[in-house]
């Protein structure tokens, strides 16, 4: 067994979560998704996942942001954020788009057409709980051969302010939107554009 494996089995993240509803393995189906997020997991203590159980136990009533299939905007102090969460399993895995992306590059395929292949998301979710959220000023790109009468770009669901915005800005809204009703343990997967 390869080490992300053995690691992610010793955290408790392969078992039953690890088979989607129709009972197929879905980390042997999509080794990539798996292997990148199992190496992630990896590197982290072995006792984490049981640390975050006890800190979310001891926390207040769970919010429908740290349970179930959640996608909503949140109120981070005066103004919302996009958040979608699916899955369950802890650490939470928070997808950051890359430059101007919104959430749903991890979840919509702008190559192929619609279920035609897994996407990050709901690869994911197939084995713990993630989530993704739209920064301000985000657009989500639109393939014109699979959507030749639709939009040009979706905007982003999240309340615009003024751009250009400084790392410092996004840094705030990101810790703004995890110290809300959000999961009390996370893992941030970061895109590049």
């Amino acid at each position: 067994m390869c080490p992300a494996r053995l690691s992610a089995k010793r955290h408790g993240f392969l078992g039953p979560s690890a088979r989607s509803d129709s009972g197929e393995n879905v980390v042997d189906r999509h080794p990539m998704i798996a292997g990148f997020v199992l190496f992630l997991l990896s590197l982290l203590p072995p006792n984490l996942a049981s640390q975050a159980t006890a800190q979310g136990a001891a926390g207040v009533a769970a919010s429908p942001v740290a349970t179930g299939d959640f996608s909503d905007r949140i109120d981070i102090g005066g103004r919302k954020l996009y958040l979608e969460c699916r899955g369950q399993g802890s650490p939470t895995v928070i997808l950051e788009a890359g430059a101007y992306a919104r959430a749903d590059v991890w979840s919509r395929d702008n190559l192929h057409p619609a279920g035609a292949r897994t996407m990050v998301l709901p690869g994911v979710a197939a084995f713990t709980r993630v989530c993704a959220y739209d920064r301000p000023g985000t657009i989500g790109d639109v393939n014109p051969d699979l959507d030749p009468y639709g939009p040009p770009f979706f905007p982003s669901r999240s309340d615009p302010v003024p751009q250009p915005r400084t790392t410092r800005d996004k840094v705030a809204d990101l810790h703004a939107l995890l110290i809300s009703p959000a999961p009390t343990s996370w893992l941030l997967t970061p895109r590049a554009a």
